[in-house]
This record gives C-alpha cells, sequence and structure tokens, in this order.
C-alpha cells in the first residue's frame, strides 16, 4: 500500500496528558475560583452598603463556607448585624427602645430611658438598599469573562495552550 504522508502525534499526546492534569487539579481549582468570585461580591456589597457613622454594618459581612456542588459552586456572604436585612430588603417605620451613648444607639428591649423612632412617620415604609441584589447583578455581568480568563490561565499553567 502506498504512504500517503505522516504526522507527528506529539501535540496529541501533550495535550492529553494535560487534559489529565486539569481532571485531577478540578476541584481545587474551583474552589480556589468560587473564593475568588467571593471576594469579588464581598468588595461590591462592602462598597454598596451605606454607612451608619461607626461604619458596623459594612465591616460586619464576611465570606462564609465555599463549597462545590453539582451545579457548580456556592459561596456564601454573611453579615452578622442583625438588621442587615431589614437595610437591605426595607422595613415599616418603628419604635427602637434604647438610649444614646455619645454618637452611638446602644439597643436595650427593656431601656427606661426611651428609645428613638425609625423611619419617618409611623407606618412609612422605608425602602431597602438592595445591596445584595445589586451585587449580585454584578457578578452576573463579570462572571462569565472571569471564568475564561481564569481557566485559560490555568490551562496554561499546565501546559495546555486553548486560544482560538
Amino acid at each position: 500500500m502506498k504512504r500517503l504522508g505522516s504526522f507527528d502525534a506529539q501535540p496529541f499526546a501533550e495535550m492529553a496528558n494535560g487534559m489529565r492534569m486539569m481532571k485531577a487539579d478540578w476541584h481545587r481549582f474551583m474552589l480556589r475560583f468560587a473564593a475568588q468570585i467571593g471576594e469579588y461580591a464581598l468588595k461590591r456589597l462592602v462598597e454598596r452598603t451605606p454607612s451608619s457613622g461607626t461604619g458596623g454594618l459594612r465591616e460586619a459581612w464576611s465570606v462564609g463556607s465555599v463549597e462545590l456542588t453539582a451545579a457548580g459552586a456556592r459561596v456564601v456572604l454573611h453579615n452578622a448585624m442583625e438588621y442587615a436585612s431589614y437595610v437591605n430588603d426595607g422595613f415599616k417605620a418603628h419604635f427602637v427602645p434604647g438610649h444614646w451613648e455619645g454618637n452611638e444607639f446602644v439597643y436595650h428591649p427593656d431601656d427606661p430611658d426611651g428609645g428613638m423612632f425609625v423611619g419617618g412617620r409611623k407606618g412609612d415604609f422605608v425602602p431597602g438598599r438592595h445591596m445584595v441584589e445589586l451585587s449580585l447583578q454584578d457578578l452576573e455581568q463579570v462572571l462569565p469573562q472571569a471564568m475564561k480568563t481564569e481557566l485559560a490561565a490555568w490551562a496554561k499553567g499546565l501546559g495546555l495552550d486553548v486560544t482560538p
């Protein structure tokens, strides 16, 4: 039989080896990427969280757990301040028992010295700042390109050229 030509199979072998390396490293890559995305979202949340003067609400944001799921990854962002959801979602104006110590209001449910009315006139609704939703919308805008960039850098680090 007549020989029609030949080719070098080495690039295919290198690519197959790189693919095996990617498979072995996928879990670590995804956890690291999810943690980076969590830090990005945290930064946006802090920027969008209104300052109360003390900065307590802004400083209380943190990245909680980062885990892989069947659908991808889950990053939990947490705020330990009990009123964070009210600032985000809005609330009905209401009386808050407590007292002032200097420039800081101290909440106390049984405070004999009084308290303050929060949110305008009784019955008014104070709109939420929606910092969580806005930060997630921002994340949805940058996520596809961030994933492409990180995947390409990761593959290159494993010796694969994934440029089209």
